[in-house]
């Protein structure tokens, strides 16, 4: 779970082990209170202390205790939105994406979400990006077809649950905009978000 944020009752880690009590998790933030929430409920479950816009650090965080030979889940949800493209390496979000799925065995699964400028209300766009903001953090909107380009050619996008089977020809409908944004924000109009999840061939 990269950028997994303040730990809740839903977070990765505790619905994870409600499904699956034996699996194995690793959560990577870089913000020090999040950090010590992450280790105070931490069990088993590995924590890296790093900002995904250092992607050497990042990857040096995950190599000691990523077996990357067996296929993975990796969620870059809510994350890579706060990237901007002259970061990480000078390649914005998609040097870290394609760091990560390069690594990734055949079969592993690939979730991504972010701020999709793509048919967005810009007065929606202003007022969460000013929200974000008020919080010292920088919200980039990129479009559809950026979005889906960080999934790499090794990642092949899976139609979201429920869909028609018509919607399989057409890979624009596999990203689909939530509702809302629910993370804290006065926000109650819809929001331009897109999220997508792959699995590695």
């Amino acid at each position: 779970d990269i950028g997994a944020g303040t730990p809740d009752g839903n977070s990765v880690y505790r619905v994870a082990r409600r499904v699956n009590p034996d699996i194995r998790l690793v959560a990577v933030d870089h913000d020090p209170v999040v950090l010590a929430q992450l280790r105070a409920e931490a069990g088993d479950r590995a924590v890296i202390d790093a900002d995904v816009r250092d992607v050497a650090v990042l990857l040096r965080g995950l190599d000691a205790v990523v077996d990357w030979s067996q296929p993975l889940g990796v969620m870059l949800c809510a994350v890579l939105h706060f990237v901007a493209d002259h970061e990480a390496e000078g390649r914005g979000p998609h040097a870290i994406a394609e760091a990560i799925i390069s690594r990734l065995a055949p079969g592993s699964l690939v979730a991504i979400s972010h701020a999709c400028s793509t048919s967005a209300d810009p007065d929606v766009i202003a007022g969460i990006s000013a929200a974000y903001e008020r919080h010292g953090l920088r919200l980039v909107w990129r479009d559809e077809e950026v979005i889906k380009d960080l999934f790499t050619g090794r990642v092949a996008l899976q139609p979201p649950p429920g869909a028609a089977a018509g919607e399989l020809g057409d890979p624009r409908s596999w990203l689909q905009p939530p509702q809302q944004l629910r993370q804290g924000l006065a926000v109650r109009s819809p929001v331009s978000l897109r999220a997508g999840v792959g699995i590695v061939t």
